[in-house]
């Protein structure tokens, strides 16, 4: 499902999205400051791994894209369908649209879809006590 508004576009992640740009914001310790891709590298095995998680049920990933270009991830991750909970995650890796209000839609798309599409009735996530922006 593609979601669209007059500042990004949500499109389902997939293989075409991982560009040397997107495997160097993994790497960046400014975009991983508050997530786990900052305490644990992203090798190239760790993305294996996610890629092949993009086919299970319990996740759900879209790429971010603002002004064209992709800019970071949004995802609904630990589905769990019996409790019908999930986590929210988000990046946005490239710094350049850091305060532009790309998150906020995103974040806004992805609780719309979990609680109507998906008949979700419970979103969690986590961050640092400085990490003002996620909350």
């Amino acid at each position: 499902m593609i979601y669209e508004d007059d500042l990004i576009k949500l499109e389902p992640f997939n293989r075409d999205f991982i560009s040397p740009e997107y495997r160097r914001w993994f790497h960046d310790p400014q975009v991983t400051r508050y997530n786990s891709h900052g305490l644990f590298p992203y090798t190239e095995e760790k993305m294996e791994r996610f890629l092949a998680a993009l086919d299970k049920e319990d996740a759900v990933v879209w790429a971010i894209i603002y002004q064209g270009e992709h800019i970071g991830n949004v995802s609904l991750q630990s589905i769990n369908w019996v409790n019908r909970s999930a986590e929210l995650a988000i990046v946005i890796g490239d710094i350049g649209a850091w305060g532009k209000g790309c998150a906020t839609h995103a974040c806004a798309f992805v609780l719309k879809h979990a609680f109507t599409a998906l008949g979700l009735n419970r979103i969690w996530t986590g961050t640092a006590e400085s990490n003002k922006g996620m909350q």
